[in-house]
This record gives structure tokens, sequence and C-alpha cells, in this order.
């Protein structure tokens, strides 16, 4: 199961959340993500969405998939269609896929992103350089590995 951590921010504040979700439809994730749109944060949503199914270069979902990725699928291209969301990753990130994602609404805040190798992992690295702006501060993301013991995953949630 994914965990998202996302941040928003507003000006110079700047609120960080961090949730398990079960699914792109997480009601509570998709209710606050909204409301920070409509309050006029920028949003950066990041992470393994796991959705092999939508083609982003077109940002329409491939034939031929389960309903329930279909259903995932729609969900987020609706949300990210109704608060002018883009997804920023063009390169795969997992075998022939962009699984891994960068979606904001305002493409000035970070300057450049890069997709790189890893040994650690069957997942690519994105490495995303945000502006110089002093409103905006580095992300630190972090990935569930499922050897972890749960008591070692409940410290790690308690550091971020």
């Amino acid at each position: 199961m994914p965990r998202f951590t996302y941040q928003v921010y507003n000006g110079g504040q700047k609120r960080k959340e961090e949730r398990w979700l079960y699914g792109v439809t997480e009601t509570k994730f998709v209710k606050d993500y909204a409301a920070a749109v409509e309050d006029g944060y920028d949003v950066m949503l990041m992470g393994d969405f796991n959705l092999p199914n939508i083609d982003w270069s077109t940002s329409m979902i491939k034939s031929g998939s389960p309903q329930a990725t279909i259903d995932a699928a729609e969900e987020l291209l609706n949300l990210m269609d109704s608060h002018f969301m883009d997804q920023h990753v063009i390169e795969d990130t997992r075998s022939t896929n962009i699984l891994d994602l960068f979606i904001t609404n305002n493409e000035t805040i970070f300057q450049n992103i890069e997709v790189v190798d890893t040994p650690l992992s069957d997942h690519r690295i994105v490495k995303i350089s945000l502006t110089d702006d002093p409103a905006y501060q580095p992300i630190l993301t972090t990935k569930e590995f499922p050897a972890a013991s749960s008591a070692e995953r409940r410290e790690n949630s308690r550091q971020s």
C-alpha cells in the first residue's frame, strides 16, 4: 500500500500532510487536496500511483485495462482536469510505464525533473529540482519497503 507525502504551499507558509492511501479514490485525501487548491495553494502530488493504463503523452486511458484501474485513472484525470493540474514525469519509471508521478497546479515551482536508474528498486528514481524561490523548500519523499518491520515503519512515520 503506497504512502504519499504531500506539501501544500501558500507564499512562504507550507503545510505537510502524509497519509496511507488505498487508492487514488481515497475520499479524505481527495477532499483535502481539492480544498487546498480552492484556497489558492500550490500543490504537489508525487509517488507511485500504479496506473500503467494512462498514456501520459495524451492523458488518455489505454484500452484493455481492468475496470478497477480504469476507474482509478478516470478519478485521477478528472481531479487533475478540474483543478488545472499537470503531470510532469515523461520518462518511464518502471519497465515501459510511467508509474511514479509528479503532479502540480503550478509548473513554476520546479526547474527540472530527472529520472535515473537505481540498483535499490525495480522503479527508477524521480529527482525533482524545485525553484530557488524562498517560498518553496525541497521536499523529502519516502518509499515504504515491504521488508521493513512494522516497528521500523512506525518509527519512520514518526520521524517524517
